[in-house]
């Protein structure tokens, strides 16, 4: 059996994580459409971006948190190598890296424009303070087609991870069909290049998983581990 605050921070991190990116959604609004390129619009809502884009960065860190405990959780209950338990934790970690990376291209854009308004980050303005309604375009590009490629690695964690919760049933067996149907939504969301409702079903598996986590429900009974 694990220790009790090595659980706990695994639930932790998947709740605070979800907690967190919903937050950061809230409080940004979401990403303007492509073509927005007035700098006022940029200078009147630079506070309001700031903070939302730095929740989803920190909710981040709280969801490579739980993919940590999720990989050793798993990796303990899998038979053999582990390969399976490893090709999730790594499809995780590709998916997390990635987000941080699109959320690059949209703080470019905003900085640019916070700029041309006259409301500097605090960190100054190194950017040219110009807004060029392609470049805009351009960025708010890249940032919708890595969010469309995460996907694919997405897909690629919950299979595996389903894979390892049907057949050892190291997550309750609901749970497990239920991350495979997930996994397959994902995927084919990512082949007709649709996000929604991918991320928010993504952010519902976190929250339960690690609610079970939590509340001990994920672990094997004492009378499946005889029976292995």
């Amino acid at each position: 059996m694990r220790p009790r605050w090595s659980t706990g921070l695994t639930a932790a991190g998947g709740i605070l994580f979800a907690g967190l990116w919903f937050g950061g959604l809230g409080v940004s609004g979401g990403f303007p459409e492509p073509t927005t390129s007035d700098p006022a619009y940029y200078a009147q809502n630079a506070t309001r971006y700031w903070a939302g884009d730095h929740l989803i960065r920190l909710s981040i860190l709280f969801l490579i948190l739980f993919l940590g405990g999720l990989w050793f959780f798993l990796r303990r209950r899998e038979r053999g190598a582990g390969w399976l338990s490893a090709v999730a934790l790594g499809s995780g970690l590709l998916v997390a890296g990635l987000n941080l990376v699109l959320l690059a291209f949209p703080d470019v854009a905003r900085e640019m424009g916070a700029c041309a308004g006259g409301a500097p980050p605090l960190g100054g303005c190194g950017l040219t303070a110009r807004v060029d309604p392609y470049v805009f375009s351009v960025l708010y590009g890249l940032a919708s087609s890595l969010t469309v490629l995460t996907l694919t690695p997405l897909a690629l964690f919950l299979g595996a991870t389903a894979a390892i919760a049907v057949t050892t049933r190291a997550l309750p067996l609901w749970l497990g069909w239920a991350t495979a149907a997930v996994a397959l939504l994902v995927l084919v969301s990512s082949v007709i290049e649709t996000v929604f409702p991918s991320y928010l079903l993504f952010a519902l598996w976190v929250v339960v998983t690690s609610v079970l986590i939590a509340r001990g429900r994920a672990e094997p009974s004492s009378t499946e581990m005889e029976v292995r």
